[in-house]
C-alpha cells in the first residue's frame, strides 16, 4: 500500500471510531489481525441499582433460610439478600453463583419467579466487572431479548454499546456477531467489526462486514462513515483486476448450447474491452466441460487451486452447476450460473449466483401479466406430467390464487401425447360428433314419442266402447301449448298431426270436422279459449251437444324448461292427454280417461351450454405438443385465451399452430426482435460477431457477464465480488431488467409476448 494512501486510510478510521466512541485515540495494530488498541476509554455507563444496602444479621439470617434450597417464592428474597451481600463485599464468585442459581430454579419453575430480570443483569454485571467480556454481553443480551419491557433493558443496552466500541477484542466482536444474529446491537457490532478490521489490514473482512452494516441498516448514522470507508478501501485497490474462468461444453453432444454460452459472454467481455472505460474483471480462460460433471468438477479445482480465477461463470448444464456449485461456496469463489432452470441454487451458500429465468419464474410472471394486465379472474390449467409443466403450473397457480384469482379445472398428460380428447372433455369440451349422434337419438325419441300417442288414442276408444258401445263419434280439440322457455321448440304440430291420424285410422268412429269443432269451442269461457287451462266435465257438457259427438279427445303440452335455462342439456315437455264421454241417454258429459307422458330431445349443441369454467388456460407445453392442443381444443368448442411457456417461442407452434394459438401469450427469456435498445444493440452486434442470432443460453450467458463485469469493478476484492452482485438493482439486461435484491438469485421482469397476425410481439 502507497504511503499517502495507508496514512488516508489510518486518518478516516481515526475520526470513524472517535466520532462512534467518543474519545478514543489509535495506536499501531500490534499484528495482524489484532484489535487497535485504545489509548483513552471514557467511564463505562453507570450500573442500575446494583449497591443495595445489606446488613450483616439480614445477610445471616438469608443464608440460614435459604440453606441451598431449591429457589422457589418463599425463599426468593432470601436468595436475593445473600447474593447482594456478596457483591456489595467484592465476593463475585459467590454472587455469580447464587445469581446463576436464582435463573436455573427460578426458570424451571412451574410459574416462573419475579425479578428474574434483575438477576440476569446482575450476572452481566458481575461477568463485566471480571472482564469476562463475550458472558457478559450474553448476560445483557438475554436480558434484552427475555425481558423486553424491564427496566435493566436500557442499562443493559448501553453497557453492551460501551463493550463493543471499548472492551471486545476483534476476535470478540467477530463471535458476538456470529452467535447473535438478531441482537438489538447488531447494526453496532458490524460498523465496529468492519471498521476495526479495516484498521487491522483485513480489507476483504472490513468489506464484508461494511457492506452487510449498509444493507442491514440503511438508516444508521454511520452510513455515511461507512461509505466513506469502503471508498478509502476502494481507491486502495486501483489498478487491481479480477479473473473470470467460464465452464461450458464445447464439445460433444451440447456443444450448441456451450458454443452458445462462450459466444454471449466473450461478447460481453470484448464491447467492455472497446468502450474505453477501464474494467477490473477479465476473461481468464475457458475451459471444455464436454458436458461430463466430473470434469466440470476437475476443471473447477485446478482452477481455484492454481489460483487462475476470481470468479467462475458457468457451467451450463444443470447436472454440470449441481456438481460444482457446493465446491465454489465451499472454496469461497463466486459462481454464477445463468442457466439453471429452477429456483433454489442460491441456497447451497452464499457464493452461489443464478441470474437465468427459471422456470418458477415463468409460471410467476404469467401468473402476474394475466391477472394484473389482462384482468382475468378464473383459469384452468393442462400440462404434461413431467419437471417442466409441474413446475410451472404449481407457480402460476400460487401466483394467480395470491392475487386473488382462482384455478376452477385442471388435468394433466403424458409428455409427447397426441390425442388429449379425454382432458379437453374433462375441462369441459364438447365433441362435435356428439351433433350426429344426437340428431339420431332424437329421431328415435320422436317415433317412440308417435307410438306412445297411439297406444293412448286406442286405450281411450277401448275404454268407450265399453262404456258405451253406441259410441261412434269423436271430436279431437288439439292440446294447447305453454312454453315457458321462448327457446324451447313446439312440438304442437307434430303431436296434433299424430293424435288426429290416429283418430281419422281408428275402425267405428267417425272424426268430427275441424271447422264444427273450432265453432262449437266459442261456447266455453274466454279465458279457456286457447290456453292450457283443463277444462271440467260440466264445461264440456256445454259444447259436446254443439259438436255432435259422443267422444271428447284433448290435452295440453307444457314445456318443463325453466324461463333462465341455462344448464341443461335437453329440451322437456310433459304431455298431458284427456278423454270426456258424453252419456248417449242424457248428455252429460263426464272424464273418461287421463294419461301423461313425458317427452325430451336433445338441444343443438349451439344452444347447449359451456362447460367451461375458466376464462384462460395456462398451456406450459412442449413446442410440438402446443399447436395440437390448441388445435383440439377449439375442435372440441373451448375456446379460452392461451398462455403459456418458452417453450411457445418456436417456428413449429406459429407454423403448425396457425389460427389456433392466434392471440395467445407466454414468457420467455430472451426475445430477439424486442423493441428495447439495449436488446436490439446485443442481437445486431451478435449477428455481426458471429453471423447467427442469439439464442437464449448466449443471451443469459452476456447478460452475466455484464453483471460480473459491473461487480468486478466496484468489488474491494474478490471476496467482495459477492457483494457487489447482491447490491445490483435494475440492471438493463437483454433477457430483462435484473436484481438480486440482496439475494443469491435475480429477479427479473422477463419479456410477455403475444402472438398476434401470425407473429410474435412484445407486450411487456
Amino acid at each position: 500500500m502507497r504511503m499517502a494512501e495507508r496514512l488516508g486510510l489510518v486518518l478516516v478510521l481515526a475520526a470513524f471510531l472517535a466520532g462512534c466512541g467518543g474519545n478514543r485515540s489509535l495506536v499501531q495494530s500490534p499484528g495482524p489481525g489484532a484489535a487497535p488498541v485504545p489509548t483513552q476509554v471514557p467511564p463505562p455507563p453507570a450500573a442500575a441499582d446494583v449497591n443495595q444496602p445489606v446488613a450483616d444479621a439480614d445477610y445471616q439470617k438469608a443464608l440460614a433460610s435459604a440453606n441451598g434450597a431449591t429457589v422457589s417464592w418463599r425463599n426468593l428474597d432470601d436468595y436475593f439478600t445473600v447474593a447482594q451481600y456478596q457483591y456489595n463485599h467484592s465476593d463475585l464468585n459467590g454472587a455469580l453463583r447464587t445469581y446463576q442459581k436464582i435463573l436455573a430454579d427460578g426458570n424451571s419453575s412451574a410459574n416462573p419467579l419475579p425479578k428474574l430480570d434483575r438477576a440476569q443483569y446482575m450476572v452481566g454485571q458481575v461477568y463485566f466487572l471480571q472482564k469476562n467480556n463475550l458472558p457478559a454481553m450474553s448476560a445483557f443480551q438475554n436480558v434484552l431479548q427475555n425481558y423486553p419491557a424491564s427496566p435493566y433493558g436500557a442499562p443493559s443496552r448501553k453497557t453492551m454499546e460501551f463493550m463493543i466500541q471499548y472492551s471486545l477484542s476483534l476476535e470478540e466482536l467477530g463471535r458476538f456477531e456470529s452467535n447473535y444474529p438478531a441482537s438489538p446491537l447488531k447494526c453496532l457490532t458490524l460498523f465496529q467489526l468492519g471498521s476495526r478490521q479495516a484498521q487491522a489490514g483485513d480489507a476483504t473482512d472490513a468489506v464484508q462486514n461494511l457492506n452487510s452494516f449498509l444493507q442491514q441498516c440503511p438508516g444508521q448514522d454511520s452510513a455515511a462513515q461507512a461509505q466513506s470507508l469502503l471508498q478509502s478501501l476502494r481507491n486502495q485497490q486501483k489498478g487491481k483486476s479480477w479473473r473470470l474462468g467460464i465452464l461450458a461444453p464445447t464439445s460433444g453432444r451440447f456443444k450448441g448450447f456451450g458454443q452458445s454460452f462462450v459466444n454471449g459472454a466473450t461478447l460481453a467481455f470484448e464491447q467492455a474491452a472497446q468502450s474505453g472505460v477501464p474494467h477490473k474483471m477479465t476473461l481468464a480462460l475457458v475451459q471444455d466441460t464436454a458436458g461430463d460433471s466430473l470434469k466440470a468438477v476437475k476443471l473447477f479445482q485446478q482452477m481455484t487451486q492454481e489460483g487462475s480465477v476470481d470468479a467462475v461463470l458457468g457451467p451450463v448444464l444443470k447436472s454440470e452447476i449441481d456438481a460444482v456449485a457446493p465446491l465454489a461456496n465451499q472454496q469461497k469463489v463466486p459462481l454464477l450460473a445463468s442457466t439453471y432452470p429452477v429456483d433454489g441454487l442460491s441456497g447451497i451458500g452464499a457464493y452461489v449466483f443464478s441470474n437465468s429465468m427459471t422456470n418458477e419464474m415463468q409460471g410467476r410472471a404469467m401468473g402476474h401479466y394475466a391477472v394484473e394486465k389482462l384482468g382475468l379472474k378464473r383459469f384452468g390449467l393442462l400440462y404434461p406430467d413431467d419437471g417442466y409443466g409441474q413446475t410451472l403450473s404449481q407457480a402460476f397457480a400460487q401466483t394467480v390464487e395470491a392475487l386473488g384469482a382462482t384455478v376452477t379445472a385442471q388435468d394433466v398428460y403424458e409428455p409427447n401425447a397426441t390425442d388429449f380428447q379425454k382432458q379437453i372433455a374433462d375441462l369441459g369440451g364438447q365433441n362435435p360428433e356428439a351433433s350426429k349422434e344426437n340428431d339420431r337419438e332424437n329421431q328415435r325419441r320422436v317415433d317412440e314419442l308417435h307410438y306412445n300417442l297411439g297406444k293412448e288414442i286406442q286405450k281411450f276408444l277401448f275404454k268407450a266402447q265399453q262404456n258405451d258401445t253406441t259410441c261412434a263419434t269423436v271430436a279431437f280439440v288439439p292440446p294447447q301449448e305453454a312454453l315457458a322457455n321462448t327457446l324451447s321448440p313446439s312440438i304442437q304440430k307434430d303431436v296434433d298431426a299424430v293424435l288426429l291420424a290416429d283418430l281419422q285410422s281408428a275402425k267405428g268412429y267417425s272424426v268430427r270436422g275441424d271447422d264444427l269443432v273450432q265453432q262449437a269451442l266459442t261456447r266455453l269461457p274466454v279465458e279457456f279459449r286457447g290456453t292450457t287451462l283443463p277444462v271440467s266435465a260440466d264445461q264440456w257438457t256445454e259444447v259436446a251437444g254443439d259438436m255432435q259427438t259422443s267422444l271428447i279427445v284433448t290435452g295440453r303440452i307444457l314445456g318443463v324448461n325453466p324461463p333462465t335455462d341455462n344448464t341443461q342439456t335437453t329440451w322437456d315437455y310433459s304431455l298431458e292427454l284427456e278423454a270426456f264421454q258424453a252419456n248417449s241417454k242424457t248428455g252429460e258429459v263426464s272424464k273418461l280417461a287421463a294419461d301423461k307422458l313425458s317427452f325430451s330431445v336433445f338441444k343443438p349443441l349451439g344452444l347447449v351450454p359451456s362447460n367451461l369454467k375458466f376464462d384462460a388456460l395456462y398451456l406450459p407445453a412442449h413446442s410440438v405438443e402446443i399447436p395440437l392442443i390448441a388445435s383440439q381444443l377449439h375442435y372440441y368448442d373451448l375456446n379460452p385465451v392461451l398462455l403459456g411457456g418458452h417453450l411457445w417461442q418456436n417456428d413449429n407452434v406459429l407454423q403448425e399452430g396457425n389460427k389456433d394459438v392466434e392471440g395467445s401469450y407466454f414468457v420467455t427469456g430472451f426475445f430477439a426482435d424486442s423493441p428495447n435498445g439495449t436488446t436490439k444493440d446485443f442481437v445486431n452486434a451478435y449477428l455481426q460477431r458471429f453471423a447467427m442470432k442469439p439464442d437464449l443460453v448466449a443471451a443469459e450467458a452476456y447478460d452475466a457477464a455484464r453483471l460480473l463485469i459491473k461487480a468486478g469493478d466496484l468489488a474491494l476484492s474478490p471476496d467482495d465480488l459477492k457483494n457487489q452482485l447482491l447490491a445490483i438493482k435494475d440492471f438493463d439486461g437483454v433477457g430483462g431488467q435484473t436484481s438480486f435484491n440482496g439475494k443469491g438469485e435475480a429477479d427479473k421482469q422477463v419479456p410477455v409476448i403475444q402472438i398476434k397476425g401470425g407473429k410474435y410481439q412484445q407486450v411487456q
